[in-house]
C-alpha cells in the first residue's frame, strides 16, 4: 500500500510538553489529517464531527468513530450519528452508539390469534417496549460506578450471548491474557503503543504505562466495548473506533510496538493488516501478534486461521525479522516456570499441532537481542481476578477464596487454565492489606504471574 499524502511521525505530533497528539488520526480513505483534532480530543466529555476532503466522522463521548456507514453490531450509522451531533443532541448519539443490533423478542402465544396485520402491529409494540425498556436498564448502568458495574455492564450488553459476555467479563487471567501480558514488556514506557482488536481495553490497559499516559492506542469495530474501555478499564489510554480491515486510520511512523491479541486470525484482509502495521511503524518498532490460531487444529470458534508456513509466507513479505514461538512454550516458561526469558524460535513445520501460536516482527537489525520480559509492574493497581469468590468460612488471618468458571465453554475455550489458576487459594492477611492500599509488596509476584491477581479498576 501507497504511504499516506499526509505522512506524520510522531516526533512531529507532540508538542515540547508531551502532550496528545493534535494530527494522530488520518482518514482511511484518502489518508488525510482529520480536521477538528486537538489536546482535549479524547476526553471522555468531548463530542464532535472530524472532517476530511472526503468524509466526515463523528467524535463520540472522546471515542472517534472512523466508519463510514453503519457501526458493528449496532443499529445506527455515522451519518446519524453525525446529524445528531450537528443538533447537539449529544447524549442521544451516545446512547445509540453503545447500543447493540437487537432481535425482536419471541412473539407472545395470542398474537399467532390474531390477524396478520393486527398480530405486525402488536410485535411491532412489543419491540418497541422492550428497546425502551433495555435502554432505561442501560442508561441506569452507565451510571453505576460501584464494584463490579462493568461485568453488569456488559453483561446487559449482550444478553443471551453469554460466551461473549463471560469472555470479555473474565479476560483477564485467561492463558492468552497471561501471554500477552508477558510479551507486552518488549515495549518501553515512554514508546507510543498500537493495540489493535482491543476489545474492552484490559491489555490496552497495561500498555498505557503510567509514566507516559495517554501513549497506548486502543482499536475495536465494537463501540459499546471502547466506551467500555475508556470508562472503566482504562481511561488514561485513547481509543478509536474503526473498522480495521479498511486500513489504519493513522499517519506513517506513529508507533513504536503493536499488539494484536487473539485477533489476526478473525480478519480476512492479513495481508493488508501486515502493510498497514508496516506503515505505521518504523524500523525498530516491534508488532506483537499473540495467541494466534493454527487452521490445522479445530476449535469451538469459527475463524480464518492460517497454517503456521501459511503465517510466515505473509510475515515474511513485509518483516525483515520474526519469531514464531507456540503458546504452549511461552506459557510453561512465562507462568509455570516464572521466566523472565523469551523462548527460543521454532520452525512453522515443528508447529503444526499447537492450537495457538505467537509472532514477534520487526524490521530492526537488534531484534535477536530483544529477549526479556521482565515486568516493572509500573502504575498497576492489583486486585483478586473476579473469576474468585471469597469463602463465607474465612477465619482468622488468612482469607480463602475459590474458583468459580462461568461455564464450560469457558473452560473448553480456555483449557490451560487448569495447569495454572487453583481452584482454591489462601491469602494472608499482609496482602489483603496492600490490595486495599493499592500496594505493591513482592510476596504478589507468583499471584501476578499465575492469574490470580489482575490489574483491573475498583469499578470492574
Amino acid at each position: 500500500m501507497a504511504p499516506r499524502n499526509a505522512a506524520i511521525h510522531k516526533d512531529d505530533i507532540l508538542s515540547t510538553e508531551g502532550r496528545d497528539p493534535e494530527n494522530l488520526i488520518a482518514c482511511p480513505g484518502c489518508g488525510e489529517a482529520l480536521s477538528g483534532q486537538d489536546e482535549h480530543m479524547f476526553d471522555a466529555e468531548r463530542f464532535g464531527l472530524l472532517r476530511c476532503s472526503c468524509s466526515e466522522y463523528p467524535l463520540i463521548a472522546g471515542i472517534p468513530v472512523i466508519v463510514r456507514g453503519p457501526l458493528a453490531d449496532s443499529n445506527c450509522d455515522s451519518e446519524r450519528l453525525c446529524t445528531l451531533i450537528r443538533a447537539g443532541e449529544h447524549k442521544q448519539a451516545l446512547i445509540e452508539a453503545l447500543a447493540p443490533r437487537q432481535k425482536a423478542p419471541k412473539p407472545h402465544q395470542l398474537t399467532r390469534l390474531l390477524p396478520s396485520a393486527v398480530a405486525a402491529r402488536a410485535r411491532s409494540a412489543q419491540l418497541r417496549d422492550f428497546r425502551t425498556k433495555w435502554r432505561h436498564q442501560f442508561e441506569m448502568l452507565c451510571q453505576d460506578e460501584s464494584p463490579g458495574s462493568a461485568i453488569r455492564l456488559i453483561r446487559h450488553y449482550f444478553g443471551e450471548r453469554y460466551n461473549a459476555a463471560n469472555y470479555f467479563s473474565f479476560r483477564a487471567g485467561q492463558p492468552k491474557y497471561l501471554i500477552t501480558l508477558a510479551l507486552s514488556q518488549l515495549t518501553n514506557a515512554a514508546d507510543w503503543k498500537l493495540d489493535v482488536g482491543c476489545g474492552a481495553g484490559h491489555i490496552t490497559r497495561i500498555l498505557n504505562n503510567s509514566q507516559s499516559p495517554g501513549n497506548a492506542v486502543g482499536l475495536d469495530r465494537n463501540f459499546f466495548l471502547l466506551w467500555l474501555a475508556n470508562t472503566r478499564v482504562a481511561p488514561d489510554a485513547r481509543f478509536v473506533c474503526c473498522d480495521v480491515e479498511q486500513g489504519l486510520p493513522f499517519g506513517d511512523s506513529v508507533f513504536d510496538f503493536a499488539l494484536l491479541s487473539n485477533f489476526y486470525h478473525f480478519i480476512y484482509q492479513k495481508r493488508l493488516m501486515l502493510a498497514e502495521l508496516k506503515r505505521v511503524g518504523h524500523a525498530n518498532t516491534v508488532v506483537v501478534i499473540s495467541s494466534l490460531r493454527n487452521r490445522n487444529v479445530i476449535t469451538p470458534t469459527p475463524n480464518l486461521a492460517l497454517s503456521p508456513e501459511g503465517y510466515q509466507s505473509l510475515v515474511d513479505e513485509q518483516f525483515e525479522a520474526s519469531r514464531m514461538i507456540s503458546e504452549s512454550a511461552l506459557l510453561e516458561q512465562t507462568v509455570l516456570k516464572a521466566s523472565n526469558e523469551l523462548p527460543p524460535a521454532e520452525r512453522p513445520d515443528a508447529l503444526k499441532d499447537e492450537p495457538m501460536i505467537n509472532l514477534i516482527l520487526t524490521n530492526s537489525a537488534e531484534f535477536s537481542t530483544t529477549d526479556n520480559l521482565e515486568s516493572e509492574n509500573d502504575g498497576a493497581v492489583y486486585r483478586i481476578n473476579p473469576l474468585y469468590r471469597r469463602r463465607p468460612d474465612t477465619r482468622g488471618n488468612v482469607a480463602a477464596f475459590e474458583a468459580r468458571w462461568p461455564s464450560e465453554q469457558y473452560l473448553e475455550d480456555n483449557p490451560e487454565l487448569r495447569a495454572y489458576l487453583r481452584d482454591e487459594i489462601e491469602l494472608p492477611a499482609d496482602i489483603i492489606s496492600a490490595l486495599d492500599q493499592h500496594e505493591y509488596v513482592s510476596e504478589m509476584e507468583p499471584l501476578v504471574r499465575e492469574g490470580v491477581l489482575v490489574d483491573l479498576p475498583a469499578s470492574y
